[in-house]
């Protein structure tokens, strides 16, 4: 079903500023010092609660990190309690691919016609020709 409006009316910059402002998130404190530890290179454990679901907290904290600009690795183990444990650590940093110039190996393939140089083509024709 199409969406209809039926009628709008403006609005102040300061109404924007202050949704902007009470639009943002507040993360929970220890989720904060976690993430704080975690940046600052050193690996944490974080046992999940009773009722907790491991996937949905590691989710979270991968989430929380991303928002805050970096990446993290979580695994899954059980401590000798039974108890699951979340081990969390900051993801190192990829080395970064250089990427592939117009002077390097180029696509794959047999060019187009409009990409064969102009000598090229000219041979072609005149093959053609010879051949008929």
């Amino acid at each position: 079903m199409p969406v209809r409006i039926t009628r709008f009316q403006p609005t102040t910059q300061e109404r924007v500023e202050e949704l902007r402002r009470s639009k943002g998130r507040s993360l929970d404190p220890g989720l904060e010092q976690l993430l704080d530890a975690v940046a600052s290179g050193e690996p944490q454990d974080v046992p999940v609660e009773e009722g907790t679901n491991p996937r949905g907290l590691r989710i979270a904290i991968a989430r929380a990190a991303g928002r805050r600009g970096f990446a993290v690795e979580t695994f899954e183990s059980q401590d000798a309690a039974g108890t699951t444990i979340v081990t969390v650590a900051k993801r190192a940093e990829a080395p970064q691919v250089p990427q592939p110039t117009s002077a390097g190996r180029g696509k794959r393939g047999r060019p187009r016609k409009q990409e064969l140089p102009a000598d090229a083509l000219d041979e072609a024709r005149q093959e053609l020709a010879s051949d008929s």
